[in-house]
């Protein structure tokens, strides 16, 4: 099959699991299973339909991204509606249009032409069992927190459930999307703040690929040969911003592999038990041993969401790179709520 035009290559961003790692070991003969697409000569797409989702990360297909995403996050009559709508996307986004879209939360955001806003259209709820989860145990949080909340989708989708919301995004594209959203929502009692998270406060290098990219990130060290600039980006700890902001916190971090630091400098809050709910992302580099000791030493329990809304805490399911995971107060356990 011949290569299509660099134009109108497709790259998929995943809600819950990278597939490379498994994709690699059954090369390697492990037998390990593998989840997500598996390109084949007619490009035949397999779906996940075990415990984890099937997007990966950065598959990059010819077209085919985007019409397995839809159909394997849609069931029914919604497949037919989010082809439609996802193509109308795929044109409108390429055309450079600029305009307000509605969630099913009833929250207004304004969408600009970038990759980052696609999951919208694509199905009613991205990253859906990991938001369906925050939506069914709203009753152990009252404060939702959002670290790196890129445009602020994801507590978009969440307008509608909790009191007060506080987003913290570093990329200055990202965070005029968020202002931008926040002014179109002018009932909701949100705060955005334009500074990163980390374990102390100061500066710290930021790769910022603009246009709003999900994969802009903190880095410790320029790789070698990498022209790419980085900027000076302030920091502060949760533990700091938070110390004031009242009730239980249910919180998200999502920092491209900066989450352990994160979760070092919210110490004293996990330490006094002023979490309720946490997210993380699991990626390859994340030192899961340790952020469980420190978790379990502030008396919180790691586990995962399963794809029917039911939790696990299966240890391989936990050490799967590329998923999100959740840790809870031991005290609220007994509380979760499978959602639907």
């Amino acid at each position: 099959m011949a290569t299509p035009p660099r134009s109108f290559r497709l790259t998929c961003r995943p809600f819950h699991f990278t597939c490379r790692a498994r994709l690699k070991a059954k090369r390697r003969g492990s037998g390990a299973p593998v989840y997500g697409f598996q390109p084949t000569s007619n490009l035949r797409i397999q779906f996940a339909r075990a415990r984890h989702e099937y997007v990966p990360r950065e598959t990059s297909l010819p077209l085919v991204p985007v019409l397995g995403e839809i159909l394997a996050n849609n069931v029914g009559t919604d497949r037919f509606r989010f082809l439609v709508r996802g193509g109308i996307w795929q044109v409108r986004k390429r055309l450079g249009h600029r305009f307000v879209a509605t969630l099913p939360s009833g929250a207004k955001v304004f969408v600009e032409p970038n990759s980052s806003y696609s999951s919208i259209f694509y199905t009613k709820w991205p990253e859906g069992k990991d938001l369906l989860f925050f939506r069914a145990n709203r009753h152990l949080g009252d404060v939702f927190v959002d670290v790196g909340a890129n445009v602020g989708l994801f507590s978009a989708y969440l307008f509608d459930t909790y009191r007060e919301f506080v987003l913290f995004e570093p990329s200055p594209s990202s965070f005029r999307a968020i202002e931008e959203t926040l002014r179109l929502n002018p009932r909701v009692n949100a705060k955005a703040v334009n500074i990163g998270v980390a374990d102390a406060a100061g500066e710290m290098d930021f790769l910022d690929l603009g246009r709003c990219s999900t994969t802009s990130r903190f880095v410790a060290e320029r790789a070698s040969g990498d022209p790419r600039p980085l900027v000076k980006i302030a920091c502060d700890t949760l533990d700091d911003r938070l110390a004031h902001v009242e009730g239980k916190l249910s919180i998200k971090i999502d920092v491209e592999g900066f989450e352990e630091r994160v979760l070092l400098g919210a110490r004293k809050l996990l330490s006094a038990r002023r979490v309720g709910l946490l997210m993380f992302e699991r990626l390859g580099r994340t030192n899961l041993g340790r952020v469980r000791r420190f978790l379990d030493s502030a008396g919180y329990k790691i586990f995962f969401v399963c794809r029917d809304g039911s939790v696990s805490f299966d240890d391989e399911l936990i050490s799967t790179a590329g998923v999100n995971l959740f840790a809870v107060d031991k005290d609220l356990q007994e509380k979760m709520r499978v959602s639907a």
